[in-house]
């Protein structure tokens, strides 16, 4: 890109005098046309006398051919271009100072043509031809005075005239010659600033392009102004929209975490999100270009999904080693205090205070033994069996023994399942899966019909199926989301804290995703399956 620049730069710099000359020339085709049909008109009224109309018609008529000549050659013969506008500039000179003699001298304007000749030479030319040009023009004009004032069409005193028109011509050469400088350096300057702004732009674009995390650009509008290959890799391409895309048509909830940033703007992640395209977890950070997020935000996603995957196999290899302690050490022990507790239950059938005591090492050995099997199933990941699921079906068998194991009403769980819809999962995850989100849901919903919805359909863009599970409750605290799914965190009293962790594990087992949505009504856990 540098290289065509500065061949670029190189071209237009070795063609702009060119260019400058081929106006000159039309400028000079257009005087001579004129100063013709003047001295045509001139010559049809009788504002000259015969004998100097003819010689000024075939004046007139040498120096069109003469113009269009020169414009001709300066085309196609692109050498010596000073030269050529020297021998272009004296023929100026000498033709229109003739023909000015011939028509009346200075009384007839013809001479301040050659004004316009000196400026735009001088424009284009060097400094000590610029001074030859007016010291020629001058010349020129007072040789042609001389020989009015002899012709005694003029008078001595038209010397003073004529020297304040010499002058001029030598003060026009000097501004335009200066003004020219000037203009020619700040060219330069410009063309420099461009120069470094493409190579910056090239270095901004290798940058971009080799970054790992994906890049978009976003205006004040909301509209996508850039998406580096990564950004199209893990999001899909932009629609083609004239003007840019919205974010929002094109990843619903980057906009979401977009609009939540723009409220309290601050260089901090936030949260996750997951790509429809890939199933890869993202975690955005934005960047109000020029420090206000009024003129466009710089969003950066980074790809955590790897750095997750292994804390997660980190998590696992520690909790295989404490499964295998519990279940030697714990295990056993309960079983014996469970059936110890069930032969003093027979011993003392009738005193209560005994009877309390037994039933609460009951509970316990009981929440203690359920402990124990949860923690023993996260070995269960890696024994999955995907196999096709027919949703309608599957979905509406489960709904029946979820009511019926938790005796609740069937209206009170919405199924919302899009038509010939079919998953590829363990059927045994799945029923788990679900089972854990939906008694989380049951827990915190209002217990009405509808108020716990299944919706099932086809995620935009992609071959993935996107099932969310909602509730009408109150959502989860801003501070207790980045905790959801880690181990052993609970919020109720009587749980374990593995329900979530457990569920995300089956899901990665079974290559789908399980995330919470921040930006619901109430609580909604979403899940990104594979189409089968």
């Amino acid at each position: 890109m540098q290289r065509s620049l500065l061949a670029t730069d190189w071209n237009e710099t070795r063609d702009q005098p060119w260019r400058s000359l081929s106006l000159l020339g039309g400028y000079r085709l257009f005087s001579a046309l004129l100063l013709l049909v003047v001295g045509g008109w001139y010559a049809t009224v009788g504002g000259i006398r015969t004998e100097r109309m003819l010689p000024y018609l075939a004046l007139a008529f040498a120096y069109l051919s003469l113009a269009l000549g020169m414009a001709t050659f300066a085309r196609d013969y692109r050498a010596g271009f000073h030269l050529q506008l020297s021998v272009q500039l004296m023929v100026d000179v000498t033709m229109i100072t003739a023909l000015g003699f011939l028509l009346g001298g200075l009384g007839s304007g013809i001479p301040l043509l050659v004004l316009v000749s000196m400026a735009g030479a001088a424009l284009i030319g060097r400094g000590r031809l610029v001074m030859f040009y007016a010291a020629y023009a001058s010349m020129a004009l007072l040789f042609a005075q001389t020989l009015a004032i002899l012709d005694g069409r003029a008078s001595v005193s038209d010397y003073f005239q004529a020297g304040v028109l010499a002058a001029a011509y030598f003060a026009i050469a000097v501004v335009s010659h200066r003004l020219a400088g000037m203009l020619r350096t700040k060219e330069a300057l410009v063309r420099q600033q461009a120069l470094d702004l493409a190579n910056l732009a090239e270095v901004n674009e290798a940058v971009l392009n080799a970054m790992q995390d994906a890049v978009l650009v976003v205006d004040f509008a909301n509209r996508i102004r850039l998406a580096n290959p990564r950004a199209v890799e893990l999001l899909g391409p932009p629609p083609p929209v004239p003007g840019g895309a919205l974010l929002a048509g094109y990843c619903r909830e980057l906009d979401q975490h977009l609009q939540h940033w723009r409220q309290q703007p601050r260089p901090l992640p936030q949260g996750t999100l997951r790509a429809a395209v890939t199933g890869r977890e993202l975690r955005p950070r934005f960047f109000g270009i020029g420090g206000e997020a009024r003129q466009g935000v710089s969003i950066f996603l980074e790809d955590v999904t790897d750095a997750q995957a292994q804390a997660r196999q980190g998590k696992l290899a520690a909790l295989g080693r404490l499964t295998a302690n519990i279940a030697h050490e714990i295990r056993n022990p309960l079983a014996a205090i469970s059936h110890a507790a069930e032969l003093l239950a027979e011993d003392h059938p009738r005193d209560p205070v005994e009877q309390k005591l037994i039933r609460i090492i009951s509970d316990n050995t009981v929440r203690l033994n359920r402990l124990v099997n949860e923690v023993l199933q996260l070995n269960r990941r890696d024994r999955a069996q995907p196999e096709v699921i027919d949703a309608t079906r599957w979905f509406a068998e489960w709904r029946e023994t979820f009511c019926a194991g938790q005796r609740i009403p069937m209206e009170w769980i919405s199924l919302e399942l899009a038509s010939d819809v079919q998953l590829h999962f363990d059927r045994n995850h799945l029923h788990q899966v679900l089972w854990n989100l939906v008694c989380n849901a049951l827990r915190y919903c209002r217990h009405q019909p509808g108020s716990i919805r299944l919706c099932l359909d086809r995620a935009p863009g992609a071959q993935v199926l996107q099932l969310d599970v909602l509730d009408d409750g109150a959502g989860v605290p801003e501070d207790q989301v980045g905790k959801l799914f880690e181990p052993f965190f609970t919020t109720d009293s009587q749980g374990t804290g593995l329900g979530l962790y457990i569920a995300r594990e089956l899901c990665v087992a079974n290559g789908a995703t399980l995330d919470y949505v921040e930006f619901a009504p109430g609580a909604q856990f979403r899940l990104l399956l594979r189409a089968h």
